[in-house]
């Protein structure tokens, strides 16, 4: 047999090496993959209904499906294609529980999932799907009169306040409207305040109605008040 033919067999042999080494690690990776034990995962919120700047608490639970092993790992938490955060399982309450907490999410309606990675013994698993709703923060709209120094001269002024669990200073546009009248608009200030003043005949009676008219993010709210110049 000539050089060329041995150099031939013995490409031929490295092939079917390769081959039966690629067949071996298949099955064997198969055979691991069927023995791994089936896991559930379930996720929650203490509420499904926020606004936006409030922080969410997630929490996933990871069992097994039969047996009462615990499970170890890791917990994706997912929205979408967006990863909102990662966090390992530690006994809580004799689960095996991961925490998440989500800063804020943005107005609109949010579908959340939580994924197990799975170990060497443990398949991994994920979730249904939790809709959380960010809602608009709700507010309280109230009217303060105060009277000048000037008779029958008053200041008034509404104050927009942004409800727990909401945060922060409420921004836009008041509409009063008095004795029916036409709209007056005054935005609100820095300190969510939209002041007025108003000269009526001392002693008349005046009902008063302030509008707030919200943003995307902020719901609106009335006040009324009746003044007595």
């Amino acid at each position: 047999m000539n050089s060329r033919n041995l150099r031939r067999l013995a490409a031929t042999g490295a092939l079917v090496a390769v081959a039966a080494a690629t067949s071996l690690t298949s099955l064997v990776g198969a055979a691991q993959a069927a023995t791994l034990a089936p896991t559930r995962t379930t996720i929650s919120a203490p509420s499904v209904d926020v606004v936006p700047g409030q922080a969410i608490k997630l929490k996933a639970i990871v069992k097994y499906v039969t047996g009462t092993t615990q499970a170890t790992g890791t917990v994706t938490f997912n929205e979408g294609a967006t990863v909102l955060g990662s966090a390992p399982l530690a006994l809580v309450g004799g689960a095996m529980t991961a925490k998440l907490t989500v800063p804020t999410l943005a107005f609109g309606p949010h579908s959340i999932t939580a994924t197990y990675s799975g170990n060497t013994v443990a398949a991994g698993s994920t979730s249904l799907t939790l809709v959380i709703n960010a809602d608009k923060n709700a507010t309280t709209t109230t009217i303060a009169a105060v009277a000048t120094s000037t008779p029958g001269k008053w200041k008034l002024n509404a104050s927009v306040k942004i409800v727990l669990p909401g945060t922060g200073i409420a921004s836009g546009l008041v509409t009063y409207v008095i004795d029916g009248g036409a709209p007056q608009i005054v935005a609100l200030n820095t300190f969510g305040k939209a002041p007025l003043t108003v000269t009526y005949v001392v002693g008349s009676i005046h009902n008063v109605t302030a509008t707030f008219g919200g943003t995307t993010v902020i719901a609106t709210s009335t006040g009324t008040m009746t003044l007595t110049a």
